[in-house]
């Protein structure tokens, strides 16, 4: 069976939560030495890291309804398959100079819309993208199990060498 819930991006999740506590401990040692200003510093870094921990942290759970995203099995978002015009896999490096092997970090998206290359070249550059459309790090496991529920074209921009 192939799998149906996958986690937006593990190891950004991983590697924000790590920074998040490194500048939480930081900040619990500058408490003891008096520096206030590194106290905000340091806490304010770790809010922020845990922020973008927490969201590659969320899940999104395909099935034959559509996809739902969740964080600690908090239902945040619910969109059905008719919500969704365009499913796509693209590169983050948009200026490769035509190189495929020069794609950047290769993400699935979901699109509320079917865009055009002009509109998929601004989503990129303006990576991440809204709460509208929800994306997830591509790999062949979750391309696999996205094709499987979608059933239409899956439209490519900058993805390079992705397997298709």
């Amino acid at each position: 069976m192939i799998p149906s819930k996958f986690m937006i991006n593990p190891f950004k999740c991983l590697a924000a939560i790590a920074s998040s506590l490194l500048f939480a401990a930081l900040a619990i040692a500058m408490v003891s030495t008096g520096r206030w200003l590194s106290v905000c510093v340091f806490g304010l870094l770790a809010l922020l890291f845990g922020y973008i921990g927490l969201t590659a942290g969320c899940i999104l759970h395909l099935d034959d309804s559509g996809l739902s995203k969740t964080l600690f099995g908090i239902k945040l978002q619910h969109f059905s398959w008719t919500d969704i015009a365009e499913v796509g896999v693209a590169g983050t490096r948009v200026f490769n100079q035509n190189n495929p092997k020069r794609a950047g970090s290769l993400y699935l998206y979901f699109s509320p819309k079917a865009l055009s290359e002009e509109e998929r070249f601004d989503l990129m550059l303006r990576w991440p993208p809204s709460k509208s459309t929800p994306y997830m790090i591509f790999d062949k496991q979750r391309l696999t199990a996205v094709q499987l529920l979608w059933g239409k074209k899956i439209e490519k921009y900058n993805a390079g060498d992705a397997l298709f």
